[in-house]
């Protein structure tokens, strides 16, 4: 609790600073720029849209989309680039499918996460910070439930601080930051406990041809609920921009540790697949 103490005061000084600076601020509501902090590619839980063919017959899918709400910029002296900040909600839902083989066809939805919050970013080139506090909830879906692959609902919620920091080089960005679980309703076992987790990865993006590019990404998470087991997740393919200038990618992707999934908390698995993913 005392990291989400810090971490709060922080981040309003400085935003209170930089308000306070000389050169004048110019403000915005609902602006169109979505994404200050860039997207961690390979957390399975940042906020974007796709949709993967996983092995064992399965799909994942996200829907989820930022929602900025104020932007406040201030023209730099010395650089192009201006300071940024910037305030909005992240809207998240994260669900995944089972082929019924043994059914002899169709899917059933396994699980459906939600997640929800608020974000404060802010970007002085070339580096950006994010802090974020947010929900998660699971729940059991009838995938899981009837007739073959009967199961014990566990329910899943929490809230959580992610402060993260970021620097973009050319082609390279790395982040490190940290979570604080600060509150838990489910599951019982955890409930009124504080966990931390630490967190790095990158990516590295190498330009192809005109708007295309090669990509490797990686998010490792070391968390305290697991005594400190790192969780690794990793993306590797082609990204491209459309003639909007929305970047979307064709990626392979592999996991491995205790799974993303609320509903499957307690299950260390693994798993990959092919799929699309974009930031919206």
């Amino acid at each position: 609790m005392q990291i989400l103490k810090i971490s709060l005061v922080f981040f309003l000084l400085l935003a209170v600073r930089e308000l306070k600076a000389s050169s004048p601020w110019a403000y915005e509501t609902f602006p169109s720029q979505k994404f200050i902090f860039p997207g961690l590619v390979a957390d399975p839980w940042e906020t974007q849209c796709a949709l993967f063919f996983m092995h064992h017959y399965k799909q994942h899918g996200k829907i989820g989309t930022r929602v900025p709400i104020l932007q406040a910029t201030q023209a730099r002296v010395d650089l192009s680039t201006p300071k940024i900040i910037q305030m909005g909600v992240d809207l998240l839902v994260f669900q995944s499918m089972r082929y019924r083989k043994m059914e002899g066809g169709g899917f059933d939805l396994d699980s459906s996460d939600t997640k929800f919050g608020l974000h404060l970013e802010y970007d002085i080139h070339p580096w950006s910070f994010r802090m974020a506090f947010q929900h998660i909830s699971a729940h059991l879906a009838d995938g899981q439930l009837f007739p073959i692959h009967r199961r014990d609902k566990q329910s899943f919620s929490r809230e959580f601080l992610q402060v993260v920091t970021a620097f973009q080089f050319a082609h390279f960005i790395p982040y490190l930051g940290f979570q604080n679980i600060f509150s838990q309703r489910h599951p019982k076992i955890y409930e009124g406990q504080n966990f931390f987790i630490l967190q790095w990865g990158g990516e590295l993006k190498i330009p192809l041809y005109r708007s295309m590019s090669f990509f490797i990404a990686a998010d490792w998470q070391s968390k305290e609920e697991y005594e400190f087991y790192v969780n690794q997740s990793y993306f590797s393919g082609v990204s491209f921009k459309n003639k909007f200038n929305t970047e979307h990618r064709f990626s392979f992707h592999y996991f491995q540790g205790y799974d993303p999934r609320g509903e499957f908390f307690n299950e260390n698995v693994s798993f990959w697949g092919v799929g699309l993913h974009s930031f919206i």
